[in-house]
């Protein structure tokens, strides 16, 4: 009943003043009983505030759980990650196909121990977006968190032929293979993770224009010691190691 037909069917008094009382009453009663409906849980134990949140509202209150039940060093039960987990379900049902809200959910059930609802998260990513390989480096950890090295390789190859030049993915997979026992096929991935590494720590200090320059000239043929004194004296290995980058990541082509 609303606050107008509470006042309507007041009983008739003589005295104006006893009205207003009555009144006052009502109104008094109606406002505790709208704050009680605000803040007391529903019948499935959420808060009516909790229907208003938004997904990025969930998703940065997961975090917040989780950095919390993260930092409980002496408590390694896997369901100190219960309330992040619930948060998170939120916000993936409101945006079902979010892929930062589907890894981070992945990522929980991972920690909650819970590795085969992980790599489903992680398969239903690759339906999202075939060609977002951090899904398939996620599922290959998971999968070595139940055991199951020989699909970890398999899920880092597949990674891999999205993106050969994932850090992540071969380092990973060195560390499955040698699990494994396949101890020359880890070496060898090893090997090319540590290229790779190589590759990126040397163009560290090279900025974006720095990394346009060297696209450029080189494109035209000009040799690398060249580039180098034209962008400022940087060391000939930095534009060598730069160049390198960019033809295994197929931005340029080797002129000689």
């Amino acid at each position: 009943m609303s606050l107008s037909d509470s006042i309507k069917k007041l009983p008739l008094i003589n005295s104006d003043s006893k009205k207003i009382r009555i009144a006052g009453y009502i109104l008094y009663a109606w406002l505790g009983l709208s704050v009680l409906g605000a803040i007391l849980p529903t019948p499935d134990g959420s808060s009516p505030a909790d229907e208003s949140k938004t997904a990025e509202e969930w998703f940065a209150e997961s975090q917040f759980l989780f950095n919390q039940a993260d930092a409980k060093l002496d408590d390694e039960s896997p369901e100190k990650y219960n309330d992040a987990f619930e948060a998170i379900s939120k916000a993936v049902e409101l945006d079902p196909k979010n892929i930062t809200y589907l890894m981070e959910k992945a990522s929980i059930l991972s920690d909650m121990e819970k590795y085969d609802e992980a790599i489903e998260i992680c398969d239903k990513i690759m339906e999202i977006n075939p060609k977002y390989y951090p899904a398939l480096t996620k599922k290959a950890w998971y999968l070595s968190g139940a055991g199951k090295y020989e699909e970890a390789v398999a899920a880092d190859d597949m990674a891999i032929e999205i993106n050969p030049n994932s850090i992540q993915a071969w380092a990973d997979k060195t560390n499955y293979l040698y699990e494994l026992g396949r101890f020359a096929e880890s070496d060898s991935a090893d090997a090319e993770y540590m290229r790779l590494f190589n590759l990126q720590d040397a163009t560290v200090s090279l900025n974006e224009d720095d990394l346009k320059a060297i696209k450029k000239w080189y494109s035209i043929g000009i040799p690398s010691h060249i580039i180098a004194e034209d962008i400022g004296g940087r060391h000939t290995e930095k534009v060598d190691a730069a160049i390198e980058r960019m033809i295994a990541q197929g931005e340029l082509k080797r002129q000689w």
